[in-house]
């Protein structure tokens, strides 16, 4: 691979990572959990959230019933 063509690569490499969103991770306990004989989709919601500074939450989940909200 020529020096032209790495350059031009990462000059691409570099364009797109200024595009993405930042990533927020979240993380902490999971509060409450459907029965495990729960028939049909579930999904987990944050209940509470606290930022600890930069992209890091810590939160309080729990799992409800039915798909995902979009």
């Amino acid at each position: 691979m020529s020096r032209r063509t790495l350059l031009s690569r990462l000059e691409q490499l570099e364009a797109g990572s200024k595009t993405r969103e930042p990533v927020l991770i979240r993380y902490g306990w999971l509060a409450s959990q459907l029965p495990a004989d729960h028939p049909g989709e579930r999904h987990t919601a944050a209940l509470t959230r606290e930022p600890l500074g930069g992209d890091f939450e810590w939160c309080e989940f729990e799992e409800r019933p039915g798909p995902a909200p979009e």
